[in-house]
């Protein structure tokens, strides 16, 4: 069975991390917007305690401190959320392939939020002005 593109569920998948080594480096944030049909349907985002510190070279791209992330959820409880939300859709990140690694745990075992190799990749878009990693998900997919 087909399902026209325009009515096809994209999950809309943006994350920050600590830097930009795939296999070290932590998701201090993530977002997912669903859009079924063209409209949303559903959304997720939140800060992510990386269990490590945020280098200064980070925050300076993504805003986001250690004090932001204190208290706030490791990834492996919110993965279980983020594969309910992409269960059956496309998923449509930035960078497929660097995000499928950056979730790495302290053991070096990718924890994967999807399956990059069967992600669509867009093509690299110079970085949005907007102010969290859902306002980003929701700009890459015309929202």
């Amino acid at each position: 069975m087909w399902t026209h593109v325009r009515e096809a569920t994209y999950a809309v998948v943006d994350v920050e991390t600590t830097g930009f080594d795939r296999m070290s480096d932590r998701v201090v944030e993530v977002a997912c917007v669903l859009i079924r049909g063209g409209r949303e349907v559903d959304a997720f985002s939140t800060l992510v305690d990386p269990g490590r510190p945020i280098p200064e070279r980070a925050t300076a791209v993504h805003g986001i401190t250690d004090a932001h992330v204190r208290s706030k959820p490791y990834l492996e409880v919110l993965s279980p959320e983020l594969q309910r939300i992409c269960e059956g859709a496309i998923v449509v990140a930035h960078n497929a392939a660097f995000d499928r690694y950056i979730s790495a745990d302290a053991r070096g075992s990718p924890r994967d939020l999807h399956d990059a190799a069967r992600a669509p990749r867009i093509p690299e878009t110079s970085r949005p002005c907007a102010p969290s990693a859902a306002a980003r998900a929701r700009s890459r997919c015309g929202r």
